[in-house]
């Protein structure tokens, strides 16, 4: 379910919960790849599932087989959004020293 929430919105956070399945994240980065605003729009990414937040930063009781032993999935084992804001800003970096 916590990849199906992402939500963008323009202008303000959505609040909402999404019940969509997606285990892949496909419909949920097609629904974002169509809802990015226009330049200078102020653009939200969301995802109100209560667990969000221990996903990204940790806190299950762990080591299980799904959880690492500091409480993050072994899926996201450094995060979700920290890591990918990561690689999206050197991404732009490497795009703006192209275009000098």
């Amino acid at each position: 379910m916590l990849r199906g929430n992402w939500q963008t919105s323009v202008g303000k956070p959505k609040n909402s919960k999404l019940s969509r399945e997606d285990k892949t994240g496909s419909a949920a980065k097609a629904k974002i790849a169509n809802n990015l605003g226009k330049f200078g729009d102020a653009v939200h990414m969301t995802n109100n599932l209560a667990y969000a937040k221990v996903a990204e930063y940790g806190g299950w009781n762990g080591p299980t087989e799904k959880v690492t032993s500091d409480g993050f999935s072994r899926k996201a084992s450094k995060g979700m959004v920290r890591k990918n804001a990561l690689r999206i800003k050197k991404r732009i970096r490497k795009l703006a020293a192209q275009a000098k």
